[in-house]
């Protein structure tokens, strides 16, 4: 029996709380049903819309949905937005290597950075497979297929895949770094960047 007593000593303030909460939603009906009462007067004098009706309208809803939450609405946070690209790109070719070689490292780099600072799309292409002349062609063609406004080509074999492909594309410009990455180069991730940048500009 003492630990029975002791037990229902220990919930007396959990059933007080209980009552708090039955007294408030009591308060919060009896508002919500006052202000019901008071739209429906209102909407009887004014049978448009008006600013009062709003006002009223609101405050009913309001009222309402904090007696069935038991608290105050939860705040809204919009959801972050992805970053948006623009439709122009720039593209990159590169050898078998991709952009981990060293003719390719310096120029994707500043393409990556150029594209920081703007809203374009950057991606790049390895010549897979035969390291020929006619192969990187086609791999350069296939850029052009895919709607590349930019193709930059690293290294010697795309250079010289570029420079063969680029009068058949026009509307394609094409940037071309023969040394990116030899000690005889001057090609700098600076200067790719500088060079993506006011190309972008000038698109946008």
């Amino acid at each position: 029996m003492a630990r029975s007593g002791a037990h229902n000593h220990n919930n007396l303030p959990k059933a007080r709380a209980k009552e708090a909460d039955r007294r408030a939603s009591t308060r919060w009906l009896n508002t919500l049903l006052s202000n019901a009462s008071r739209l429906r007067a209102v909407i009887r004098r004014h049978p448009r819309p008006s600013a009062a009706v709003g006002v009223m309208l609101v405050a009913g809803l309001v009222s309402l949905a904090v007696l069935q939450t038991g608290s105050s609405p939860a705040p809204y946070h919009p959801a972050a937005r992805s970053r948006q690209y623009a439709d122009y790109t720039a593209c990159l070719l590169t050898d078998e290597s991709g952009v981990s070689g060293p003719a390719a490292a310096a120029v994707w780099s500043g393409m990556q950075q150029a594209s920081t600072k703007t809203t374009e799309q950057v991606s790049y292409l390895a010549v897979q497979g035969d390291q020929s002349l006619a192969n990187a062609e086609t791999y350069f063609n296939t850029l052009a297929g895919r709607g590349c406004d930019i193709i930059l080509a690293a290294g010697p074999l795309p250079t010289q895949a570029a420079t063969a492909r680029s009068a058949a594309y026009p509307k394609i410009t094409v940037l071309t770094y023969p040394n990116a990455g030899s000690s005889a180069g001057t090609e700098t991730t600076t200067d790719v960047e500088a060079s993506l940048t006011k190309a972008f500009s000038a698109a946008g």
